[in-house]
């Protein structure tokens, strides 16, 4: 620990907003637990403009800001290949995607998936594209991971070896815990 001010902010930033998501449940109280629909989809209010805003928010952002100059500075040439999927495929895909989620939602599907079986009738064509979409996300969690990693050993907190494991478990384990406790019903 290097900066023990630091670190003491980042473990009170962490506690504050644990706590805040831990919470959440009694700002929005339900006496039901909400459907996949509802938990996946924030039950679908948000329309195509509030959805493009934050597809927007999430991609320009870290990735663009953070992510993309630390790989072209640190790999070179190599790095300007996200530059481009960035600059031409996402407007491309803020074209057609708002298509795509109006038709997930006259279908009720949560998932590309759920879609494909709907429109196509064929689960082995689902089976396909969900497997596809399982593979495609394991770089993206990597890279959380990675990432947390990263700003753990940055504040002095990741330890070497089998101990750092545990203290990154942990800290996706009190993110699980949050989320699972915002989405359940208050006890009695």
């Amino acid at each position: 620990m290097d900066e023990p001010l630091a670190t003491l902010a980042f473990i009170a930033v962490l506690g504050v907003t644990s706590t805040l998501a831990f919470s959440a449940r009694w700002f929005h109280r339900r006496d039901v637990l909400p459907h996949l629909e509802g938990w996946a989809l924030g039950d679908r209010r948000f329309g195509t403009g509030v959805s493009w805003f934050l597809l927007g928010g999430s991609i320009f952002t870290a990735y663009t800001f953070a992510a993309v100059p630390g790989l072209a500075y640190g790999t070179g040439a190599l790095g300007f290949f996200p530059l481009t999927y960035t600059v031409i495929l996402c407007p491309v895909l803020f074209v057609l995607l708002p298509r795509l989620w109006t038709a997930a939602r006259e279908t009720g599907a949560v998932t590309v998936a759920d879609y494909v079986r709907a429109r196509y009738d064929s689960p082995a064509l689902m089976l396909v594209v969900a497997l596809t979409g399982v593979l495609a996300t394991m770089p993206y969690i990597a890279l959380q991971l990675l990432g947390v990693r990263a700003v753990l050993a940055a504040g002095g907190l990741y330890p070497e070896g089998l101990a750092g494991d545990l203290v990154l478990t942990a800290v996706f384990a009190v993110l699980a815990g949050a989320r699972s406790a915002a989405g359940c019903a208050p006890p009695p």
